[in-house]
């Protein structure tokens, strides 16, 4: 970062090319209060201080010593952390920094900086704002900020109103942060007081620079503070849209309602209601864990069901939760975990039928292409070719005069041997003894043989493919339409959690609405049905759509 600044022209930020303007936050700024921090508590104190909001006073103050198996895992949060905090002091001097961003096959973008950017930790998204001349929050920007501050401290659940006045009592807390934010006690409130403590932290830092305009003057402050709006469970939002589920939209809020509907905690209450059935009828292991089940067991696994989650890895998600909250003894950790995960996905099944009906459709549908000794592809809404890329992978050892060499490539479907290849440049020559010859000739026969399809990751991977591939379309209509408007607004996204300018929330939620709207108005599965079949030529048949 030194290197690139001092060959840095003093001239101003360049901008980016056309591309890169619709999938990248236009600009960011560093908040001033990580230079402001360091020069009040000096290095190694600010440095503390927010690990120990990161995770725990404990750990900060050298405590117990955490497990063993997740010694690793803390050692490169630990670097992630210091990276991050230190690309931020090295940009704080920028007025504005750029976030190109990458695609992956899918559609789905990336920012190509790897610490300091938006898709980061929570350290990373507290440090970064919008950038340009900021904006004053106006009536509807106090608002819309109020119900970040109470999504931050656990209010997401209440209705929009109930969590502004929730925030209104905590405004006095908010100022006392902002004015001293390393007081023991303040340290200890906003460091506890949410899951995001950095991002609680710079809102808090927001709202007492406002407050500042006087409680009914918070309107006149110019901020480029971002707000988020997150989808609801986004991946079974899609798939609700696709097999016109009403019952299964109106669980993840593609309906209208007073107060947000929360699939998690409806698809636990299915689940303890499941074990107290269980229970009654004398089940052992259902009695253990009667009345323990909580939303936050069953999140990630409900969370990742529609991405592909095997039960295997779903039976591994509950376990990790029941482990940390200590729920049942670890003999029973196992059987425990094991058991409520069938439990999740057979409540799914009940809540989502049409998802589930249309996951085994997209699934079965890979089945039958990959018989034709091809690829699933596809093309999004938005015209991108998309081709899985699974293919088998095989080892093998190449023997040399000086040593043995083992190759990890794409298995091939040509089954002859190595030695009785001979590159075509080199066969109408004597064997030349250069030990390289045998690398050589196996490169050459790895490159003239067809790949051979990983057909059960070709069928597994599909359904979830595919929606990702909806929903990185779903993003880039939602990211043109902010530009496109008379007056654009900033914009920036984490996938299905969509960021703007407080002022400007009212706006993106229409927009993201309407093309919601509009990508799913047209029949995307019998387009999909019409394409799948247009490739693989005749003979092929498509399993026959659910509905």
């Amino acid at each position: 970062l030194r290197r690139f600044r001092r060959r840095r022209p003093p001239a101003p930020v360049p901008r980016l090319p056309r591309a890169a303007h619709r999938v990248r936050v236009r600009a960011v700024r560093a908040p001033d209060f990580v230079r402001a921090v360091r020069d009040e508590a000096g290095e190694r104190r600010e440095v503390q201080g927010v690990q120990g909001a990161l995770w725990g006073a404990e750990e900060a103050a050298g405590g117990a010593d955490p497990h063993e198996e997740d010694e690793c895992g803390e050692v490169l949060a630990e670097v992630r952390y210091e990276l991050s905090a230190r690309a931020g002091e090295e940009f704080a001097e920028f007025d504005e920094i750029y976030l190109p961003h990458n695609m992956d096959f899918r559609g789905r973008a990336y920012p190509v900086p790897p610490y300091l950017q938006h898709m980061g930790s929570d350290l990373c998204r507290g440090l970064l704002t919008f950038g340009g001349t900021p904006k004053p929050l106006k009536e509807r920007g106090v608002y819309w900020l109020k119900v970040h501050f109470a999504n931050l401290l656990g209010k997401d659940k209440a209705s929009f109103d109930e969590r502004v006045a929730y925030a209104e009592t905590m405004i006095p807390n908010a100022v006392k942060v902002a004015e001293n934010a390393l007081e023991p006690g303040i340290l200890e409130w906003w460091s506890n007081a949410s899951d995001d403590p950095v991002q609680l932290l710079a809102t808090c830092l927001e709202i007492g620079t406002a407050a500042k305009h006087g409680s009914h003057r918070m309107a006149d402050h110019d901020s480029c503070f971002p707000v988020h709006q997150d989808g609801s469970c986004n991946g079974l939002q899609h798939y609700a849209a696709l097999g016109r589920d009403a019952e299964g939209g109106a669980q993840v809020n593609l309906v209208p309602s007073d107060c947000p509907q929360d699939v998690y905690s409806g698809v636990k209450d299915v689940v303890v209601a499941r074990i107290k059935a269980d229970a009654a009828r004398g089940d052992a292991l259902a009695r253990v864990l009667d009345g323990k089940v909580t939303r936050k067991v069953v999140k990630q696994t409900v969370m990742t069901s529609v991405y592909g989650v095997t039960l295997i890895g779903a039976r591994q998600q509950v376990h990790n939760r029941l482990r940390e909250m200590g729920i049942v003894d670890d003999d029973q950790l196992f059987q425990a975990s094991f058991y409520i995960a069938k439990l999740v996905f057979a409540s799914l099944g009940d809540i989502f039928s049409g998802a589930t009906q249309t996951m085994k459709w997209l699934g079965d549908c890979a089945g039958q292409v990959t018989l034709s000794g091809q690829p699933v592809e596809w093309i999004t809404p938005l015209g991108l070719p998309v081709v899985q890329p699974y293919v088998s992978k095989s080892r093998r050892q190449i023997s040399t005069v000086v040593q043995h060499v083992t190759l990890d490539f794409d298995h091939r479907t040509d089954s002859a041997s190595l030695h009785d290849y001979r590159s075509p440049q080199s066969a109408h020559l004597p064997n030349s003894g250069d030990p390289l010859d045998p690398l050589r000739d196996a490169a050459c026969s790895m490159l003239r043989t067809p790949l051979r399809l990983n057909r059960s990751k070709q069928r597994s991977a599909f359904p979830p493919n595919y929606i990702h591939s909806l929903d990185s379309t779903h993003m880039l209509m939602t990211a043109s339409a902010c530009k496109a408007l008379e007056r654009p607004i900033d914009f920036a996204s984490v996938h299905d959690s969509f960021w703007s300018h407080p002022s400007e929330v009212d706006t993106m939620n229409r927009v993201l609405r309407e093309q919601f709207v509009r990508l799913h108005e047209r029949d995307l599965l019998r387009e999909l049905a019409w394409y799948l079949e247009s490739y693989v030529g005749k003979g092929f048949a498509l399993p026959e759509m659910p509905w």
